[in-house]
This record gives C-alpha cells, sequence and structure tokens, in this order.
C-alpha cells in the first residue's frame, strides 16, 4: 500500500512538468523552443524534428536561412584505375573499379580546369583528365596514378603556378609527424621536398593540413591549418605557442619559414579566403556537435601580433 502510495506521487511529480510543457503553461514549451530550438526534446515534446538530427547542444550557434542553401544535381560516375586490379584465382577481373591505393580519398584539386588530382592511401595520387562529354556520357573515366614518392598519408593537395603542394602525416602511430611540402608540376613522377617539417611528436590523431594560397603583410605564401585530437582528452597545444598543433600557419615563400597566423583551433580542417574582401573562413569539428564556423578578422589579427 506504502509503495502505490509512493508510486502515484511520482508519477504525478513527473506529469507536471511533462504537462506544462505539453499545453504550454506557463508559456513553458514557448520558453524552452527559444532558449534551445535545437534540442532532440522538440522531437519527443514537440512532435517535431530538430533542425540538426545529430547536434544534440545549442551553444554558440547561429543557425543559418534556408536561403543560403543550394540544391545541386550530383553525377555518379565510375572511374577505371589501372593500379593494382584485384584478380580472382581464374585470372579474371574481379573488380575494376577499386584500388588497393584508393580506398579513402583524401583530397583533391583542380589544375588548369583540365584535370583533377585526387590523393589516395600512403602518398599515391590520381590524376583525372577532365572533359565535359565524357562526364555527361555513359562511359566509365579514366583515371592515371602518378608516383610520389611520398609514403605518408595525404591530408590535403593544392596547386598554384605548375607547382603542387601537399600536407602529410607520418603513419608511425607513436609519433606523427606534420609537414608540407611541394614539388614541380608533372604527368608521370612528382619528387616532393619539404618546405615545413615538423619534430613535435603527436600520439593523437593528427587532421587539418587544409592548404589556401594568402597574401600577408605583403608577402606572398600558404595559410595551413592543423590539429591533434584526442577523443575525451582535451590539451592546451591549441593556446601552446611552441606546438604546431592548433593552427593556422603562414608559409612565407621568400623567407622559406612560417609563423603562427591564428591559434585556439580544436580541429580545423576547412579554410576558405576571399582576398579582395578580406574575409577568411575556418570549419571546425566539436567534440560532440558544436562544429563551427569560424570568421577570422584580418583587422583584428594585426593589431595583435601572436
Amino acid at each position: 500500500m506504502r509503495f502505490l502510495k509512493y508510486f502515484s506521487f511520482l508519477i504525478l511529480l513527473i506529469s507536471i512538468p511533462v504537462l506544462s510543457v505539453h499545453y504550454n503553461l506557463f508559456e513553458t514549451k514557448d520558453k524552452i523552443y527559444q532558449k534551445y530550438p535545437n534540442l532532440n526534446l522538440r522531437k519527443y515534446l514537440f512532435k517535431e524534428d530538430p533542425v540538426f538530427n545529430r547536434v544534440n547542444n545549442d551553444y554558440n550557434v547561429k543557425f543559418l536561412p534556408e536561403t543560403q542553401f543550394e540544391k545541386i544535381k550530383f553525377i555518379k560516375k565510375k572511374i577505371n584505375l589501372k593500379d593494382n586490379i584485384i584478380i580472382d584465382d581464374n585470372k579474371k577481373i574481379k573488380n575494376f573499379y577499386q584500388s588497393e591505393n584508393l580506398t579513402n580519398i583524401g583530397s583533391f584539386d583542380f589544375y588548369n580546369n583540365k584535370n583533377i588530382f585526387i590523393t589516395g592511401s600512403s602518398g599515391y595520387l590520381y590524376n583525372l583528365t577532365l572533359n565535359k562529354d565524357e562526364i555527361l556520357s555513359d562511359n566509365n573515366l579514366q583515371a592515371n596514378l602518378i608516383e610520389t614518392k611520398v609514403n605518408n598519408q595525404i591530408l590535403d593537395i593544392f596547386i598554384k603556378d605548375k607547382i603542387i603542394y601537399i600536407s602529410h602525416k607520418s603513419d608511425n602511430s607513436e609519433c606523427i609527424k606534420f609537414y608540407v611540402s611541394s614539388s614541380t608540376f608533372d604527368n608521370n613522377s612528382l619528387n616532393f621536398k619539404n618546405l615545413i617539417s615538423s619534430d613535435e611528436c603527436s600520439k593523437g590523431s593528427v587532421y587539418g593540413g587544409r592548404i589556401k594560397d594568402y597574401n600577408h603583410n605583403n608577402s606572398d605564401g600558404l595559410l595551413i591549418t592543423t590539429s591533434e585530437v584526442q577523443i575525451n582528452n582535451p590539451n592546451n597545444k591549441p593556446q601552446d605557442e611552441n606546438s604546431i598543433y592548433g593552427k593556422i600557419l603562414f608559409y612565407n615563400f621568400s623567407t622559406k619559414k612560417y609563423e603562427i597566423f591564428s591559434k585556439g583551433h580544436r580541429n580545423p580542417q576547412g579554410l576558405f579566403i576571399d582576398m579582395d574582401k578580406d574575409v577568411i573562413l575556418s570549419t571546425e569539428h566539436g567534440p560532440q556537435g558544436g562544429d563551427e564556423i569560424n570568421l577570422i578578422k584580418i583587422e583584428e589579427l594585426n593589431k595583435n601580433s601572436i
């Protein structure tokens, strides 16, 4: 009897806030919706889907209006790879579209609007010639393997003035190191030389490496993002000026040296630059949702030397 009494009291205790939200008593529902527009709570109490189903927190969030989204028509094409075609015991082609060196596409860049260079696993690079008629036809596309002599995993590729720049990381899990290298353009073989060779060891996951060209203080060079991420183990490297990680670096073509351009970044993997408007946007992954689009203000950087 006493159990039923306590159980009934518990049900009543739970029902009061639930019913208050459901019937919007004291404007409870409106207040929750206004403060937390993206919580999964909406899905269950208000019978509405969240704006982003995978984001479970709303700190520092500014939602983009629908007018800023584009509808894009995608065409799916198969790409023939000449190297390492998988052959079964009967010496027949088993899978013509799978390569041992292209199990994971890291990044790509365009060259003269005629070629796409695609980075594969462990330093492999492919050249895909663009042809509008071929793309719109029913034919498969053909990609050619280019020798790079780079054994590391390539993070990004950037091409400018017949020079190919790549960011890459070593495969040693006990001491991962970050590099930026360059090579003159060649369709058959590339000979990369290091521009940035970090001695700093990382035992976490090294990401970033996005490369863009930029003119800083009247000097031409590259902006490069760096990050080191360890799940549920935050560190102070983004704020540590002695660490290469958690930064946007500027590599100066004239001095052949790099400097910290911006710091305090967690996992910056996207970088957009509009030189005419002095706009730099950095996209970063949060620990659990909370991804960011950061506007880096040039005038603020010029006021505060890092």
